[in-house]
């Protein structure tokens, strides 16, 4: 999986290829719930990467060794509602990672 140069916040809205520029109220919500949370992840110091070419099945990925979560754009497919449940699912993998280590 080769991961792209961008990061953080862009990154994640490049994610969103295709999102339409006048979301609805739900979807506008989602997208802020999405910013919060990376920007939570960045002050944590994991930051957000993009990847386009993902095996099929995988939508993100904790990457410990290099404190990233990445989100599979090919396989996400602009949708919000993915994205977000992605970047939730792969967040709780970073609060592991950590709880373990300070074990």
């Amino acid at each position: 999986m080769r991961v792209s140069g961008a990061s953080r916040w862009l990154a994640a809205a490049d994610v969103l290829l295709g999102f339409a520029l006048v979301a609805s109220p739900a979807r506008a919500e989602r997208l802020r719930s999405i910013a919060l949370l990376q920007g939570l992840l960045r002050r944590a110091g994991t930051e957000t990467l993009v990847a386009r070419d993902c095996p099929k099945q995988l939508m993100g990925a904790f990457v410990f060794a290099r404190n990233a979560v990445v989100l599979c754009a090919n396989n996400l497919k602009g949708d919000p509602q993915r994205v977000w449940e992605t970047l939730a699912h792969e967040s709780a993998h970073v609060m592991q990672h950590w709880a373990s280590a300070d074990l």
